[in-house]
């Protein structure tokens, strides 16, 4: 994870030179700045998480909520990483108004998640460390998709701009 997060930042500050350095953009610099940021800070949370994995010793644990909130996480940056994809023909304007619902949809889901995960740690959990460790990860991985939903919220913005 942290190469990839390394290369992120890479990224991120190569938009950001190409950004100052070029005349005429798509659209506004604004929402470019603020559409490489944001989905920069999408890989910093879950970099932090599996560090925070690591941290707490665990890397080794399957937890099945973990893996749901992970499928959560996946769907949205993919449908994100469409979406962006789609800036350049505009003309899908109700394709990507889909999948920004659909990145909306999955950002509750995460919330319901979260709600259910925390209140069955809660419970059942006999090891009061191994609470505050989940519930670190699962706060984590729940903030990731918030994350997600904010650079959806950025393409929205763009979108009215374009329309």
């Amino acid at each position: 994870m942290h190469i990839i997060e390394t290369r992120c930042d890479e990224v991120t500050h190569e938009i950001i030179d190409k950004l100052n350095r070029t005349f005429i953009t798509p659209f506004d610099r604004e929402d470019i700045y603020a559409l490489a940021h944001e989905f920069d800070s999408v890989i910093d949370i879950i970099h932090a998480m599996t560090n925070r994995m690591r941290l707490y010793n665990l890397h080794n644990s399957i937890n099945k909520d973990l893996i749901k909130f992970a499928e959560l996480i996946e769907k949205s940056v993919l449908c994100l990483a469409n979406t962006v994809r789609g800036l350049r023909n505009l003309k899908q304007m109700k394709e990507l108004s889909e999948r920004l619902i659909e990145i909306n949809t999955i950002e509750n889901q995460g919330d319901q998640l979260r709600d259910e995960v925390l209140g069955k740690l809660f419970d059942n959990a006999t090891d009061p460390l191994d609470v505050i460790k989940w519930k670190d990860i699962f706060m984590d991985a729940e903030t990731v998709l918030d994350q997600c939903e904010d650079v959806g919220n950025i393409v929205e913005a763009i979108l009215v701009k374009q329309a």
